[in-house]
């Protein structure tokens, strides 16, 4: 779950911590997309002028902590790129939240399952932006489009919602999302 505080597993499993973290972190706010190895050195060390030698021992730390878990994820190595997290949908909010929005706009002039599937979406949010408690700003810099994606999709249901006259079922959502953006003016 990378959709507010980073969980993985149970939720209950420690995470790990320093460089394994922010290559862990970038594997899973890119699932199933090739990462290349400069990207996640300059995630982790700042630069890529570290050792390739360095992100490929953090690599094989974050493989043997995904192979700790159940499910059917696996990190795969493209010899002279980089990596790529492998993970299914159902095991991965981020997708799942995609998934959601993408069926609401498909259902656009069905409000009814259309709201049901935003509300959906939306509850898969746990926290203010994409990944936090990872240190530094990768969840805000990397999970910008989602968090402008997450807002879209409240104001699409407060439009909903208003138009059928259920402005009491949205204030609650409405109030929160305004505070983590309290400039945004259409909220």
């Amino acid at each position: 779950r990378i959709l507010g505080q980073l969980a993985v597993g149970d939720g209950r499993t420690p995470l790990p911590t320093g460089h394994q973290l922010t290559v862990l972190a970038v594997l899973l706010i890119n699932p199933n997309r090739r990462v290349s190895r400069a990207e996640l050195m300059r995630w982790a060390w700042g630069a890529t002028e570290v050792r390739s030698t360095q992100l490929d021992k953090q690599a094989s730390y974050v493989r043997t902590f995904l192979g700790s878990l159940p499910g059917g994820h696996h990190l795969v190595t493209y010899k002279g790129f980089g990596y790529e997290l492998r993970v299914a949908e159902a095991e991965h909010d981020m997708l799942t939240f995609e998934r959601l929005i993408r069926d609401a706009e498909q259902a656009a002039g069905q409000a009814d399952v259309e709201v049901s599937l935003l509300r959906r979406a939306l509850r898969l949010w746990r926290g203010r932006h994409p990944l936090e408690g990872v240190p530094g700003d990768l969840g805000v810099t990397l999970g910008a489009e989602l968090t402008s994606r997450r807002k879209r999709a409240l104001v699409r249901l407060c439009d909903l919602e208003f138009a059928r006259g259920g402005h009491a079922d949205v204030l609650d959502d409405l109030r929160h999302m305004v505070g983590y953006h309290p400039t945004d003016k259409r909220l």
